[in-house]
């Protein structure tokens, strides 16, 4: 198994240890998850940044400041958008699986106080950061992100795949109940969903080189 393979399952198992040891419920795993989303909308932002101009096939042809400033846009977009997306979904958590934190999170003070820092919950969003974080750093030393559609499928990709995934695993563990069992089955089956949206993400990237390359060989 890859080592990348192995680094996200064990970043994905991660949360199994609030599940188990410090009694998280099923909204506090969705919002760990929900936040997850914003991890990686920013690394994604930072890959667009850092990926080198020789590397990309359609900026790397401008002039510096031409690419900086359609880097720029790419970045507010990006930011725009995923803040859009991430809004209701937030929204629709909170009034699917809120439940009695509804009563003790009034604003954002207390959904840092109470939520990330008095569950426990920023540990392993800070695991998390740090893992994809490497992920970045590394494609970008390795030159192994080639085309602007290689930054960003990822993101559109794990948005659709895994925001239903985990939607569908919240409504069914609050159906039976949110029990320990059943939410670790939940981080087992998102695990394996972030594993599926990797290769299908990995499919689309080769698929969009393959494209670029018959369509400018010398590209």
């Amino acid at each position: 198994m890859p080592l990348s393979t192995l680094i996200v399952v064990a970043a994905n198992l991660v949360p199994l240890a609030g599940v188990v040891f410090w009694g998280w419920d099923v909204f506090v795993l969705l919002i760990l998850y929900w936040l997850e989303t914003a991890v990686i909308g920013f690394w994604t932002i930072m890959r667009l940044l850092l990926v080198s101009e020789a590397g990309s096939a359609t900026l790397g042809r401008m002039a510096g400041p031409a690419r900086v400033i359609g880097r720029g846009f790419q970045a507010v977009f990006i930011t725009v958008h995923a803040g859009i997306f991430m809004t209701v979904h937030f929204l629709f958590l909170w009034t699917l699986f809120a439940g009695a934190w509804a009563d003790v999170v009034h604003g954002p003070i207390d959904f840092v106080r109470v939520l990330v820092i008095g569950t426990g919950l920023w540990l392993p969003l800070l695991f998390l950061f740090l893992v994809r974080g490497w992920f970045v750093l590394r494609d970008v030393v390795l030159g192994s992100v080639d085309m602007e559609g290689d930054v960003l499928s990822g993101l559109y990709i794990r948005i659709v795949v895994m925001q239903f995934a985990i939607i569908l695993g919240g409504w069914l563990a609050q159906l039976t109940g949110g029990g320990t069992g059943t939410l670790i089955l939940l981080v087992i089956g998102k695990t394996g969903v972030e594993l599926y949206a990797g290769r299908l993400s990995g499919k689309v990237d080769a698929a969009t080189a393959k494209a670029a390359a018959e369509r400018d060989p010398a590209a």
